[in-house]
C-alpha cells in the first residue's frame, strides 16, 4: 500500500511492468486548489481477474463487460479537470438482479476514481441529505425574504452546493417511489447537468 501526495488512502500496484508503471498525470481538486499527482494503479479489469485467479470471485461476462466501460469512465474522470471541460462526461446506470455484482463493481470503480471530489452514497441517504439543505437553506431565510421571491426555488441553490463538493456521484439502489423526491430530482439533475 501506498499514500499518495494527493491524499489518496490506497493505491494498488500488484506487479509492476516497466510499461505500465508510468500512466498520465492526472488533477486532484478541493476547495479551488489543484494538486498533481502521479498514478501508479491496475486496471478495474486487472483486479477482477486477480480475484478471479485466486477464487475469490467466479468470473462474469457481463461483469467483465460493465468493468470495461467503468474503466472508460474512470480514464475520463480521472483526466478531468475542473471547473470544466469541454467536452461533457457521460455516467452510467448499472442495473440487474439481486446478487449479481452491481454494488461490488461500482464500490472498485469508486475505490480506483482518483479524485476526492466524489460521493458514493446509498441514494436514500442522498435524499434525506437534499431535504435537511432544503430545509436549512429556506429556513436561512425570513419569512419577507420567502415571500418576496415567489419564483425562489432553493433546489437549485442545493444543487450547486453539490455541484461545488463533487463531480462524480454513485449511488447505490437507486429507486424512486416518492413522486415528492422524483420532482426534486427532476429539478436538482437539471441544475447539475444544465448549469453546472
Amino acid at each position: 500500500m501506498f499514500r499518495s501526495v494527493c491524499g489518496r488512502a490506497r493505491l494498488y500496484r500488484c506487479v509492476y511492468t516497466f510499461s505500465d508503471l508510468s500512466r498520465p498525470t492526472a488533477f486532484s481538486h478541493r476547495n479551488g486548489d489543484f494538486v498533481r499527482c502521479q498514478r501508479f494503479y491496475t486496471t478495474l479489469t486487472e483486479q477482477y481477474k486477480g480475484k478471479v485467479e485466486t477464487g475469490e470471485l467466479i468470473e462474469d461476462p457481463r461483469q467483465l463487460i460493465m468493468l470495461n466501460k467503468l474503466e472508460k469512465l474512470r480514464e475520463q474522470l480521472d483526466a478531468y479537470q475542473p471547473p470544466g471541460d469541454a467536452e461533457a462526461i457521460s455516467g452510467l446506470y448499472v442495473h440487474g438482479g439481486v446478487g449479481c455484482g452491481k454494488t461490488m463493481i461500482m464500490d472498485q470503480f469508486y475505490e480506483q476514481v482518483h479524485s476526492r471530489a466524489k460521493l458514493r452514497t446509498h441514494f436514500h441517504d442522498f435524499m434525506l441529505d437534499v431535504h435537511e439543505r432544503i430545509h436549512k437553506y429556506k429556513s436561512t431565510l425570513s419569512r419577507d425574504q420567502l415571500n418576496q421571491n415567489k419564483g425562489f426555488d432553493p433546489i437549485r441553490a442545493v444543487a450547486l452546493a453539490i455541484a461545488s463538493e463533487t463531480y462524480l456521484l454513485c449511488f447505490d439502489e437507486f429507486q424512486v417511489t416518492d413522486v415528492a423526491d422524483a420532482m426534486i430530482l427532476k429539478r436538482l439533475f437539471e441544475t447539475l447537468f444544465d448549469e453546472v
